[in-house]
């Protein structure tokens, strides 16, 4: 008997020119039989268990659990093709495969194709766009990820074209193209942006294009929703050498997520290292590793 099933999975991983370096944003929508049903709830588990488990072990061996795995995956993927060949979601699952293999390209292509494909609803069309682009720009391709958010923002449901701007902003700056890069955030940022993560990125791209004074205004905006980003605008004021405001920044971000906060300074070992000793740092994170100390 035919039955309707609803899959949704988004899992996005915010950050500022690599935002595809975890986790990637996907979704998938079909109708299909109870056995293919059942078949694709099973694949979408084993993807998020296979992308649970590291690459590589600690000595940069390849593990063979999780290659035994994604060969697994394959395998059930060609029986849910042979079943549907045109369910949209089939693709997109096999577009995710090949990204957990770093094949970056055949993963984009993957996402390009699953957006012409049967089942494919306007949410999951958004999410195949971002996915293929961020593969294209995995694949050292920016101009041609460019492209890829060009073509299709005019398409982008409207709570999502900040995000756009931001991923295309990043990509401009990684072909030299600064001033449009520059552009695309002063115009985002002149706008009534409030989504803390969308400000954060934004201020993240001003800092790597050197305008450290739009970042802190970014960066002023964003904490006002979420005050943990307080950590970077006391980022910021090290940088420029106003260690006191850069301590009472801290102490505001730790106060309101600490743990967060230490996570975050232990990533930055460098920028704290001339304040390591210093007693108002220790009292907010304790003593921080020497910065060639490798993250835990």
């Amino acid at each position: 008997m035919a039955k309707t099933i609803t899959l949704r999975r988004r899992l996005l991983e915010y950050g500022t020119a690599s935002l595809v370096a975890g986790t990637l944003l996907w979704a998938a929508f079909y109708r299909a039989s109870a056995d293919l049903g059942t078949l694709m709830s099973s694949i979408r588990m084993q993807l998020q268990m296979a992308y649970a488990i590291p690459p590589v072990d600690k000595h940069g061996v390849p593990l063979s659990q999780r290659e035994s795995m994604l060969s697994e995956i394959e395998h059930s993927l060609d029986q849910a093709e042979a079943l549907a060949p045109r369910l949209a979601a089939v693709a997109e699952f096999r577009g995710f495969l090949h990204m957990l293999r770093s094949e970056w390209r055949t993963a984009a292509a993957d996402y390009h194709r699953a957006r012409g494909l049967d089942e494919c609803d306007i949410d999951q069309r958004d999410t195949l766009v971002f996915n293929e682009a961020r593969m294209l720009q995995k694949a050292r391709d920016p101009e041609a990820a460019l492209l890829v958010f060009t073509a299709n923002k005019p398409q982008l449901e409207p709570h999502l074209l900040s995000q756009c701007e931001i991923e295309s902003a990043a990509l401009l700056h990684e072909l030299g193209r600064d001033p449009e890069s520059l552009a695309l955030l002063q115009g985002l940022l002149a706008g009534d942006e409030q989504d803390p993560t969308v400000l954060v990125q934004a201020g993240q791209q001003f800092e790597a294009l050197g305008r450290l004074d739009l970042a802190d205004t970014a960066f002023t905006r964003a904490a006002v929703y979420a005050p943990v980003v307080d950590y970077h605008r006391s980022r910021l004021k090290m940088r420029s050498g106003e260690v006191d405001k850069a301590l009472e920044l801290l102490q505001r971000a730790a106060k309101a997520a600490s743990a967060e906060v230490q996570r975050l300074a232990d990533n930055d070992r460098a920028v704290w290292q001339a304040v390591a000793d210093d007693e108002r740092f220790s009292k907010l994170l304790g003593p921080r590793p020497p910065a060639g100390t490798p993250a835990r």
